[in-house]
């Protein structure tokens, strides 16, 4: 008795398990079932799947019920079908798809709707959508929607294009890490003999992916490698880079490498932005005096007078004063003003006692600072000294080193 290829049955059951077009039926005498096109072929059956054919031998076939392949039904129905009748083309366009005939369906379907536009279940059955009296393609109808298809879903294209960037981004990271590391440790043995910017530009080309990259560096002990961060961070145009320099400026040990990164920072394209920073970074600064010199130092380098009235608009603010009564006086001045005028926010929970006059008032301190004006934090004197002094008054960084390298020494430590 011949037997049948054992990849062959493994490749009729896999037939087997998808629904398949309808043809005639081996039944075997184990039981099993062989559908598709049979033909006799000597002692046995030859049976023609979409995955291949071979013969089965007679004696393991117990009958053969014959019946029509989908193909040969489908061309009986259509030889009888009016080439005008758009219901019929839909309902053979229906029947194409229940048997697995997905280019006559289409076919079909888009017959039945040039007949007959009103036709909505054609429609639907092609995957359009209506768009007022207009039916559309899903891709059309969600363009028009301001929707972009992403993963598999039509959300909008603002929010699919933010989607996008912070994937490239996550993948940009990720490479920076894996590749980027091993130049930093390497700088970092051999920084003696290696030229600091070249390998900063190299850094950068990685982009928005280089920051956490840079963020993880920044935690190192060695000096270079501080140094080098915040020559990467200063080729870097997006905002997180801005925000890693001013983290560099605040909580850097080194004084040297904190004025670096102050002119750094005077260097970014949004000189707005980066005083209102710097603002906010002085009027956080609880306790920390610290954090005030060196916001007060990079203010004092990015050299825009601009920034003393908008101190002595907040001079009053004080996170001494307990939650309520700073939220009072905050609402009876108008809100905490930034350096473009516009509304600051200082969280509530940054109230807290100050062990000194200048802690509990930071932008007493700062004005201190970069004034060199001893004034209680009073706004109306502060504003009448201002009034008096403007037309000649110019920011000097020269006097604000020599705040930074002498105060630095006696406030306490900053954050890292």
């Amino acid at each position: 008795m011949r037997r049948i290829p054992i990849l062959f049955w493994c490749v009729l059951c896999a037939a087997a398990s998808v629904p398949p077009a309808r043809g005639d039926i081996l039944h075997l005498s184990g039981g099993g079932l062989l559908e598709g096109r049979v033909t006799r072929e000597g002692e046995g059956y030859r049976i023609v799947t979409r995955h291949g054919s071979s013969v089965i031998p007679s004696a393991q076939v117990v009958r053969l019920e014959t019946r029509p392949l989908p193909e040969d039904e489908y061309a009986e129905r259509a030889g009888t079908l009016a080439a005008d009748d758009a219901m019929g083309h839909y309902a053979l366009g229906l029947w194409c798809r229940q048997n697995n005939l997905s280019d006559q369906a289409k076919t079909h379907f888009e017959t039945a709707v040039r007949l007959d536009p009103s036709l909505e279940g054609a429609w639907r059955a092609m995957g359009f959508l209506r768009d007022g009296s207009e039916w559309i393609a899903p891709a059309e109808y969600h363009r028009r929607r301001g929707e972009a298809l992403f993963d598999g879903q039509w959300i909008p294209l603002a929010e699919a294009m933010r989607r996008e960037r912070q994937r490239e981004t996550a993948a940009k990271s990720a490479r920076a890490l894996d590749e980027g590391w091993p130049i930093v440790v390497a700088y970092a043995r051999n920084h003696g003999t290696q030229d600091a910017n070249a390998v900063a530009a190299r850094l950068a080309e990685y982009g928005e992916g280089a920051l956490p990259l840079l963020r993880r560096a920044s935690m190192e002990r060695r000096l270079p490698v501080r140094r080098l961060v915040i020559l990467t961070a200063a080729r870097l145009p997006e905002r997180g880079a801005t925000d890693l320099l001013l983290d560099r400026l605040v909580g850097e040990t080194s004084t040297d490498l904190a004025v670096e990164a102050a002119h750094a920072l005077a260097q970014r394209p949004d000189r707005n932005q980066v005083a209102n920073l710097l603002m906010t970074c002085i009027m956080q600064s609880v306790g920390r005096s610290r954090e005030v010199i060196r916001g007060s130092y990079g203010l004092s380098v990015l050299g825009d007078a601009g920034v003393i009235p908008a101190l002595i608009e907040n001079i009053e603010y004080s996170p001494d004063v307990p939650v309520a009564k700073s939220a009072q006086r905050a609402e009876a001045s108008g809100g905490m003003t930034g350096f473009d005028g516009k509304e600051m926010s200082v969280s509530s929970s940054l109230d807290g006692a100050g062990p000194s006059l200048s802690k509990r008032y930071p932008a007493q301190l700062a004005l201190k600072l970069l004034t060199q004006q001893d004034l209680p934090p009073d706004k109306v004197k502060w504003t009448a000294w201002w009034d008096g002094a403007k037309a000649e008054f110019r920011l000097s960084e020269k006097q604000e080193l020599l705040s930074i390298r002498s105060l630095d020494t006696e406030a306490p430590g900053p954050r890292h």
